[in-house]
């Protein structure tokens, strides 16, 4: 398998698993929300250093760096990293952040900004 073969198969596992994410039945993406609704701001942006290393897996971690040709990443970051650790799906994702308290927001914006920043600061070293 050539490095291209194996690019194209990991995005599509990646893709994949990422919409089975997606159907996870109600109830359980319900009580993966209201956990992730507990987490630390450091702990998620902390998620997001694991997925562009590739922790999460190779497919993941190029996702997480295409969302990077975004304007603002931020936003598809947080739903990658709560559909992927927490498993909580589009919806609850959304739903958790407009549950946030906007110094919450901040924090957790922040946290990702970080990240993103020291990931590109770092990924030519």
């Amino acid at each position: 398998m050539n490095d291209k073969q194996y690019h194209n198969q990991e995005m599509k596992r990646a893709f994949k698993h990422y919409a089975e994410i997606q159907t996870i039945p109600r109830r359980e993406r319900e009580e993966n929300y209201r956990e992730f609704l507990e987490a630390d701001p450091d702990f998620i942006a902390q998620q997001v250093e694991w997925i562009f290393n590739g922790s999460y897996g190779y497919g993941e971690q190029q996702m997480a760096i295409n969302i990077l040709s975004m304007r603002n990443p931020n936003p598809s970051l947080f739903h990658l990293v709560s559909s992927l650790n927490w498993q909580t799906g589009e919806y609850y994702s959304r739903k958790a952040w407009k549950a946030f308290s906007q110094d919450r927001q901040y924090r957790v914006n922040q946290a990702i900004s970080d990240v993103v920043i020291e990931y590109k600061t770092n990924k030519d070293k």
